[in-house]
């Protein structure tokens, strides 16, 4: 609360009271149960924040994983069609090397 609010606070509870003892405890009274309240209120905001920023870690961490996975099942596929190409060729050879035998026996 702002010097300006409480002094107007101020000046409004003096109607109300008989003296300025009262008055001013009113205020302070209330400027603390104000500033309590805030306090309570930046503390829920600040647990929040924490919270959502640890879900965002963890999402991140997951993303981050998942991605490590992807590049590894790109890298086996690649992997996996180069052995392809390399049996399929050197079954063309045999096929091939069979012919060879049979064309040049006669």
């Amino acid at each position: 609360m702002t010097a300006t609010q409480s002094l107007n606070l101020y000046n409004l509870s003096l109607r109300y009271f008989k003296n300025e003892a009262d008055a001013t405890a009113f205020v302070k009274e209330l400027e603390f149960v104000i500033d309590d309240k805030v306090m309570v209120g930046n503390k829920n905001y600040e647990n929040l924040l924490h919270k959502d920023l640890e879900i965002i870690r963890g999402e991140m961490a997951r993303k981050e994983d998942l991605v490590a996975i992807r590049t590894e099942i790109a890298q086996s596929k690649t992997d996996m069609i180069k052995w392809f190409f390399a049996f399929f060729v050197t079954l063309v050879l045999m096929i091939l090397g069979l012919y060879a035998t049979i064309l040049l026996k006669k």
